[in-house]
């Protein structure tokens, strides 16, 4: 799959700073950096999985990660077929303003997380 940096950049952006409508309602911000169109990265902790503050670094690996489990047919990630395929228009046609705060929450969980948990 190959996507922009410009576009998982955005995803970042838009799932740290739409607050609780993006991750801000079960994770944590504990670092944010924006550098720019193509370079974003943030350190998020869920503190709900186990009980205890499992960190993880928002960049574009883990975006691309999370796209690549959404847009696989065969994948169980918890989302409903019509979110991935919004997704993966947004994908193809590398328009990161197709993604919004819901949409990016849910490739953010799944990259995290491996499927969608919360909301």
């Amino acid at each position: 799959m190959n996507v922009s940096k410009e576009f998982t950049a955005s995803v970042v952006t838009t799932a740290v700073e739409s607050g609780q409508s993006g991750i801000g309602y079960w994770a944590r911000v504990r670092a944010y950096d924006w550098e720019g169109d193509d370079r974003t990265e943030a350190v998020i902790s869920d503190w709900k999985i186990a009980g205890r503050e499992h960190m993880v670094v928002l960049d574009h690996d883990t975006i691309v990660a999370g796209l690549k489990r959404i847009t696989d047919p065969d994948a169980d990630v918890g989302v409903h077929q019509s979110y991935r395929f919004d997704i993966l228009g947004a994908v193809t046609f590398d328009d990161a303003g197709l993604i919004d705060a819901e949409l990016a929450d849910m490739i953010v969980q799944t990259a995290v997380l491996g499927k969608v948990i919360y909301g």
